[in-house]
């Protein structure tokens, strides 16, 4: 609201000005009305530095450990060593707002390295939100040099220098412990077989490769923008369950899928921790 500073400025240059004229009444002169002048001007100044510092102040960036970090991630029984990317956001609690840590948000980033003590305690969650479209994504690659982020970048340096929907890079990737998962969004072979249709735009790709549950790997697909954005929801291994998007070109959909499937399962190895419990 633009008006809101002006408003306030010259409300309180009429609070100083009727004050400076009723000093005199009361035997204050010289020092003491020039005193209540820089007051007026002091006392606005500060009223609106104060939050613009306490903005700051919380919006401050992480230091250098906090944004080298990997963070120990446990989603069902599959560990995952996360770098402190932008990309990542965390949920420990029953959605993504209310107990979720967006790594790309400084206040997000640094409650989570201070729960974690910067990765050294490792953390039980519900599940990992991956945006690899989020801006912030080339300047952490350029500036934290952490062996994680390093291979992280590497991986996703096709989505740095192109536009994403022209790789294979899985897009709006949810990684979920599968007894968090709403039951409408299990599985897109699922949706495929529902009767009526949950989305009349939406057509079915089948595959012949089969998911974790067995079942075809499914593609939901609808036009847009003279191409077509596909949907794919399914069960994961070891507890877990995987949903994202893809673009892909009309004659294109089958193939596409699958090779975006290939690098999703390229990308949660990539993140996996290996290491013994």
């Amino acid at each position: 609201m633009t008006w809101y500073p002006a408003t306030i400025s010259f409300c309180g240059g009429v609070a100083i000005r009727i004050l400076t004229l009723a000093l005199p009444r009361f035997g204050v002169t010289g020092k003491g009305v020039l005193l209540a002048n820089l007051l007026g001007i002091l006392l606005p100044l500060g009223f609106f530095a104060v939050p613009v510092a306490q903005a700051a102040w919380h919006d401050r960036e992480p230091s250098m450990a906090c944004r080298s970090a990997t963070f120990d991630i446990d989603p069902a029984a599959t560990r995952l060593n996360l770098p402190a990317a932008p990309i990542f956001k965390v949920r420990l609690g029953r959605d993504w707002v209310i107990g979720a840590y967006e790594y790309g948000s400084h206040p997000g980033l640094r409650e989570f390295c201070a729960m974690t003590k910067n990765g050294q305690t490792r953390v039980r969650a519900n599940g990992v939100l991956v945006n690899v479209e989020y801006p912030e994504l080339t300047k952490y690659c350029a500036e934290v040099r952490s062996a994680s982020a390093l291979e992280l970048c590497r991986t996703m340096e096709p989505v740095i220098r192109n536009k994403v929907e022209d790789t294979d890079v899985p897009l709006h990737l949810q990684v979920s412990a599968l007894d968090h998962v709403d039951r409408y969004v299990l599985s897109t072979f699922d949706d495929s077989e529902a009767s009526p249709p949950r989305h009349e735009s939406e057509f079915f790709v089948l595959s012949s490769t089969r998911s974790a549950d067995n079942k075809p790997l499914t593609f939901a697909c609808h036009e847009l923008f003279a191409r077509y954005t596909c949907r794919v929801s399914h069960p994961w291994e070891d507890g877990l369950h995987v949903s994202y998007a893809f673009w892909a070109a009309k004659g294109d959909i089958l193939e596409k899928g699958l090779r975006v499937e290939a690098k999703l399962k390229e990308f949660l190895g990539l993140l996996e921790n290996k290491a013994p419990d």
